[in-house]
């Protein structure tokens, strides 16, 4: 495990000065924040439902039996909560008992789920709205990276998209 761990952050200190990168892109449409603690998550998520309008696309690539297990209540909130937005809201989600269960009533919760094939492991969750890109790892570390770059954000509606239509 410790080994995982380390190579993990291995990957991210290589790849974290790209990241750093794109924050001068266009000026100051351009930004990116790193957190690396569950309060930062939550303060991440905090700002998504505060910047969130009706009819916005809400794009989630997720595994919900292990991104619920980080704070249970504070997810179960944000989702009561985001439904009440009328949103475009589309999952890829891996296939899970907790995710054939959303997939039962998606439509409450003005969504649309598709599953994915049962071989597919994640160990981030990715949203991607109309403004930004959040990634955050469901594992520990728990890391989350928000970037808020137009033509990044484009490039993941775009590659969400194309899965969509796979699956």
């Amino acid at each position: 495990m410790e080994n995982i761990l380390e190579e993990r952050n291995r990957e991210f200190k290589e790849l974290f000065p790209e990241f750093k990168a794109l924050y001068n892109l266009e000026g100051n449409q351009s930004m990116i924040k790193y957190h690396d603690t569950i309060d930062g998550l939550r303060n991440v998520y905090r700002e998504l439902l505060s910047e969130l309008k009706n009819g916005d696309n809400y794009y989630v690539i997720g595994d919900p039996e292990r991104y619920n297990t980080s704070d249970i209540e504070f997810f179960k909130d944000f989702i009561r909560k985001r439904i009440r937005i009328n949103l475009n809201a589309k999952m890829l989600l891996t296939y899970s008992p907790l995710a054939l269960e959303y997939k039962k009533y998606e439509l409450n919760f003005g969504e649309k789920i598709h599953i994915l094939p049962s071989e597919v492991k994640l160990d981030i969750n990715f949203i991607v709205t109309d403004k930004k890109l959040i990634v955050n790892q469901i594992i520990e570390p728990h890391i989350t990276l928000v970037i808020e770059n137009k033509s990044i954000v484009k490039m993941q509606q775009i590659l969400f998209e194309l899965l969509w239509e796979k699956y």
